[in-house]
């Protein structure tokens, strides 16, 4: 929206979390607008989700540089902030991980409809518990350490790494009952449709494509690993 439409921002604290498919950069801009106006904002915590080798726009393949897309949105943000920096103090708070949520958001209906986890391209990743990152955020954000400020913390632990298809036999162990792991992007868009239009409305169709351009990239990226 345009800033007029902002309220104002008046914590002096501020985590920021976005969703894929918002325009992030206007978004960001707005928020400082906001703050500006409040004038009393100290520390803000981002949550990024950025490979680290990609810095700027030109380093991403053609193929995930959808606009609002996830690729491209966590580097607008930081290049918002990263502007001014001399006077609005960051620290980003980055996880290059799936979120344990997502196992009943994006994924969920085809693990609770069918009992398959419909995740195109099979590849290696690390997950994070959404309470953790919220813990990380909450200690960063209280501590008074100047440490924090204009860093990249990272979160995962790099460790952890399972495939899709590991996830399926971990939930089929926890559940008892068998959850069979799908790749195909054709049951991906079938068993999960409905939950991209609940999030994602008359974006839904777009986002369905931009995450499956998206999931083959992470799959040439991580496997590589």
């Amino acid at each position: 929206r345009d800033v007029t439409g902002v309220q104002t921002c008046a914590l002096p604290i501020s985590f920021i979390v976005t969703p894929d498919f918002l325009d992030t950069r206007r978004g960001m801009i707005n928020f400082l607008a906001a703050a500006d106006k409040a004038g009393t904002l100290k520390h803000v915590v981002r949550l990024q989700g950025e490979n680290p080798e990609v810095k700027k726009p030109d380093d991403l393949p053609e193929i995930v540089k959808g606009q609002y897309g996830t690729a491209l949105s966590h580097i607008y943000a930081r290049q918002v902030f990263e502007m001014v920096s001399d006077y609005v103090p960051v620290t980003f708070l980055n996880a290059l991980a799936y979120f344990m949520d997502d196992f009943l958001g994006m994924f969920g209906s085809g693990v609770r409809n069918s009992r398959t986890l419909a995740a195109p391209f099979d590849k290696i990743m690390t997950y994070v518990d959404t309470r953790d990152v919220g813990c990380a955020a909450a200690n960063i954000l209280l501590s008074d350490d100047i440490r924090d400020i204009g860093v990249t913390i990272t979160i995962d632990n790099g460790v952890d790494y399972m495939y899709f298809s590991q996830i399926a036999d971990l939930m089929t162990e926890v559940l008892g009952e068998k959850i069979t792991y799908d790749g195909s992007v054709e049951t991906f868009k079938r068993e999960n449709r409905k939950d991209f239009e609940f999030y994602w409305g008359d974006k839904a169709e777009e986002a369905l494509e931009f995450c499956i351009r998206y999931f083959e990239w992470e799959q040439q990226v991580t496997n590589c690993v």
